[in-house]
């Protein structure tokens, strides 16, 4: 009798500890960063919604604005390696993509050889969201 209730009490514990670790894999996954941002240097003039860039740029997506309905990427200039003016800001589309190893900024190809690429798209690293712009 002492050996059916110690089986019954190895069980008990072994299916608790179970669903307890289940309850910890659901729940001690990692967030998204709310807000993300990268300094990009950017060596060919580019088009980004009618603007022209050259040089380092602060590339910034914040989810809360998203959520909210306002415009969540803004691309800032830098000055002294610090944020001076906003560039543009727009609502951006949400893309899944690979996870990427570093930065990426999607550009179009090339209408002409004398046409600028236009900026299409800006990934951060380390994640698989795409922010397009619309």
């Amino acid at each position: 009798m002492k050996r059916l209730a110690l089986i019954i009490l190895i069980v008990t514990l072994v299916a608790s500890a179970t669903l307890f670790s289940d309850k910890l894999s659901v729940t001690g996954k990692a967030e998204t960063p709310r807000r993300q941002q990268a300094i990009v240097e950017i060596t060919e003039p580019v088009k980004l919604l009618g603007v022209i860039l050259k040089g380092n740029y602060l590339f910034v997506h914040d989810e809360e604005k998203m959520a909210q309905g306002a415009p969540c990427s803004y691309i800032y200039s830098l000055r002294d390696g610090k944020p001076d003016k906003l560039v543009a800001s727009y609502h951006c589309v949400h893309m899944n993509r690979q996870t990427a190893g570093s930065f990426i900024l999607r550009l179009s190809h090339r209408i002409s050889p004398t046409s600028l690429r236009e900026v299409e798209e800006f990934q951060f690293a380390g994640t698989g969201d795409g922010h397009r712009i619309p």
